[in-house]
């Protein structure tokens, strides 16, 4: 990014995607000539720790006693 955007988020694959944002022709003030949808998946924290695990190579945790220590962690991550 160029230091004018707020960092709200992570990408962890799919860079070509982002690329090709960065690739469409804009106009004179910086905006898109054309509309591009982006569309964004909010993880519950549970699927970031287990999509993290997966990108180191483990396997995710889903088993029963991770189940029941997610009830009393929190939500939020």
């Amino acid at each position: 990014m160029d230091g004018n955007y707020t960092v709200f988020g992570e990408l962890v694959n799919g860079t070509e995607v982002i690329d090709a944002i960065a690739a469409v022709k804009t106009d004179k003030n910086d905006r898109p000539l054309t509309d591009e949808r982006m569309y964004v998946k909010l993880l519950t924290k549970r699927e970031a720790i287990n999509l993290e695990r997966e990108l180191k190579g483990l396997k995710p945790q889903n088993g029963f006693f991770t189940k029941i220590a997610d009830l009393f962690s929190s939500q939020n991550y």
